[in-house]
């Protein structure tokens, strides 16, 4: 498996991104609009935990930061986003705001109230291992629908396999092997 450039080119490549009929999203991308609509809810699987797979986000990022006057909020990223590498890429860093809670119970509230809130334009969240199911995904697809919010949920590959969800039709799925 090799690495995407950009998102454009992730949605273009049918083997990482499949809805539950399994037909490729670059096919579902001719048939909709040509970008993904405020209150998207995606799950992108990877092998690592790091922010190595936000280059894929960036161009995204770059466009929703010049385009708009919300936020792009991370939620409990594993590490601090590079602020030089995001401004040489295009992304407006003052729109950009990076939330630490103190417990799971803080998390969950947090994120969906982030989600919900209608103050930022994407949302990039990495939930605590082990702690994501379908009754916070149903919430955090709702908040992200109410709150007109682009949101992005990282988590790592490996999980037992009753873990991964079957995909619905509102919610895409990337699995990466960075």
């Amino acid at each position: 498996m090799h690495a995407l450039n950009n998102t454009d080119q992730a949605m273009q490549t049918p083997q990482f991104w499949r809805t539950p009929a399994r037909k490729p999203i670059a096919q579902l991308r001719r048939e909709a609009k040509p970008s993904q609509p405020e209150g998207t809810f995606t799950e992108i699987f990877c092998h690592h935990g790091g922010l190595n797979q936000l280059h894929l986000l960036v161009p995204t990022l770059a466009k929703l930061s010049q385009q708009q006057q919300r936020w792009i909020t991370f939620i409990a990223p594993p590490c601090l986003p590079n602020n030089a590498a995001l401004k040489r890429a295009g992304v407006d860093t003052t729109k950009v705001r990076v939330v630490h809670t103190r417990s799971v119970t803080d998390y969950w509230h947090t994120l969906e109230e982030a989600l919900g809130n209608g103050m930022s334009s994407t949302v990039l969240a990495w939930p605590p291992h082990g702690e994501f199911n379908d009754a916070h995904r149903e919430v955090l697809k709702r908040a992200s629908i109410d709150g007109q919010t682009q949101t992005f949920v990282f988590r790592q590959l490996g999980m037992a396999q009753n873990e991964i969800p079957q995909a619905k039709e509102e919610t895409l799925q990337l699995a990466l092997a960075l």
